[in-house]
């Protein structure tokens, strides 16, 4: 039996002997829980990976999901990290996903349990100082709307900041570092099948605004859409 103790401001899961030992597990190994129902979970012990095999994750990450295509990330590595991506494919850390609107080129996909070891949780450079804070802006009025996209002029008309309004008449402005890292994880936690907005907030560790905000962009570009009111699921 596993038992629950509080370690500071956090709870902790102390495992019994024969599940650490069945798991392989010593201290600061990474562990996951997969969902079977509403009260079961599959504990998963996390491959260790190395600077260079992150490194590899990195550079498929910089890219946008819907173009992570086969030729695309290969022409963006080495010789010897290509081989370390076929090692991260064997782990499962690195999946081909082929299905939906991907069936015909495919892309890879990182799987969600790594993420957290990718992406960094610091401000984006590429907003106006005000706006450092988050890397991203929702708003329902026109006037602020119309300053902001006044104000980031520059960055919206090169690409760095994604600028919209939604089916919800809000105005969404999106950095694309955000895009790419927050965005990838969303992804990949879709891959398991539709969820809702709070599901994946919870799920990705990420502030609700901000998911509902890289949604609003995805599905503006095609890679995600609404199945039904709230409820997301890929193209």
């Amino acid at each position: 039996m596993a038992v629950v103790e509080r370690v500071g401001e956090e709870l902790a899961i102390k495992l019994p002997k024969f599940l650490v030992d069945k798991l392989g597990l010593k201290e600061g190994d990474r562990v996951d829980f997969n969902p079977i129902d509403e009260k079961s979970f599959v504990v998963k012990r996390l491959e260790s990976l190395s600077s260079k095999e992150l490194d590899v994750l990195r550079k498929i990450n910089q890219i946008r999901f819907f173009q992570r295509t086969k030729d695309a990330v290969e022409k963006n590595l080495t010789v010897p990290e290509k081989k370390i991506l076929d090692d991260l494919m064997k782990k499962g850390v690195v999946s081909f996903y082929n299905e939906g609107k991907y069936k015909q080129k495919g892309v890879y996909s990182i799987s969600r349990d790594y993420y957290p070891l990718l992406v960094k949780r610091q401000a984006p450079k590429d907003l106006d100082k005000r706006y450092l804070d988050k890397g991203y802006i929702i708003t329902e009025d026109p006037e602020e709307a119309r300053n902001i996209i006044r104000d980031l002029q520059g960055q919206i008309k090169s690409g760095e900041v994604a600028s919209l309004r939604s089916f919800d008449k809000k105005y969404y402005f999106v950095s694309s570092s955000l895009i790419n890292s927050a965005g990838s994880e969303i992804v990949a936690n879709l891959e398991q099948g539709s969820m809702t907005l709070d599901e994946l907030a919870e799920s990705c560790g990420l502030e609700k605004d901000l998911v509902k905000a890289v949604i609003e962009v995805l599905r503006e570009s095609g890679d995600i859409l609404e199945k039904k009111k709230g409820v997301y699921a890929l193209a």
